[in-house]
């Protein structure tokens, strides 16, 4: 069971999910979706995010953004870099989502691999 943050959703601040981890005393099954996108649209850096859920984190949704804007991957506001070696840092070892929203449908293959050989280039 994932609790997954979105801008205008039910859950659209760390406080309630955090409050909802509290409520079920932090039940095994139930963890944190990490993402990045929507938690960035919303004010709030990644870094908080790791900070404040760090072995609640069950998967990451990895996206760059300008405000609220996606980007390609690189030539956003979000560090994927820098947030990866943070996640490696807790001990992370799930998977991550490489998610797409481009302003252009026709782009989305394209966005896709640049993201891969964008991803490929971050150490492990």
């Amino acid at each position: 069971m994932l609790l997954q943050i979105h801008e205008g959703r039910s859950l659209d601040s760390v406080d309630e999910v955090e409050a909802m981890l509290e409520t079920y005393h932090h039940h095994p099954r139930l963890k944190v979706l990490h993402e990045v996108g929507s938690y960035h649209a919303l004010g709030v850096p990644w870094k908080t995010v790791i900070d404040r859920f760090g072995k609640d984190i069950a998967l990451v949704h990895l996206k760059d953004m300008i405000g609220a804007q996606s980007v390609p991957f690189g030539v956003g506001d979000i560090d994927l870099p820098a947030l990866i070696t943070a996640m490696d840092a807790i001990g992370y070892q799930g998977d991550y989502v490489v998610e797409i929203a481009p302003p252009h449908r026709e782009k989305t293959l394209q966005y896709i691999r640049d993201a891969y050989a964008y991803l490929q280039e971050i150490p492990e």
